[in-house]
């Protein structure tokens, strides 16, 4: 069975550092601070990304049922029907009005 061996503070801090240098103390802090706004920048846009794209499918889903092929021919018919009713209700007055003469 292999034993681990404890890496030495040294050796950790030069694996683990660009080109071989340790950062000061202070830009850490910085790079962590700056890594860390970065990161919630990002999600913030995935979020909003995510919103958007929820927003526009309750969308497209509300105009779908429009779009559907019985509430088109609902439409159709009924517009059909509400012609024909004013037309019957044109000729009647037509009639009427030459019955009175």
């Amino acid at each position: 069975m292999p034993s681990h061996d404890p890496v030495s503070p040294k050796e950790e801090g030069s694996n683990h550092s660009k080109c071989g240098e340790k950062p000061q103390e202070g830009q850490v802090g910085i790079t962590t601070k700056h890594a860390l706004l970065t990161f919630y920048e990002e999600l913030l846009n995935e979020v909003q990304f995510a919103e958007n794209a929820l927003r526009s499918r309750k969308i497209s889903e509300q105009l779908h049922c429009f779009n559907h092929k019985y509430v088109k021919s609902v439409l159709h018919w009924t517009s059909f029907l509400i012609l024909f009713i004013l037309a019957i209700f044109l000729l009647l007055a037509y009639e009427y009005r030459y019955q009175d003469e």
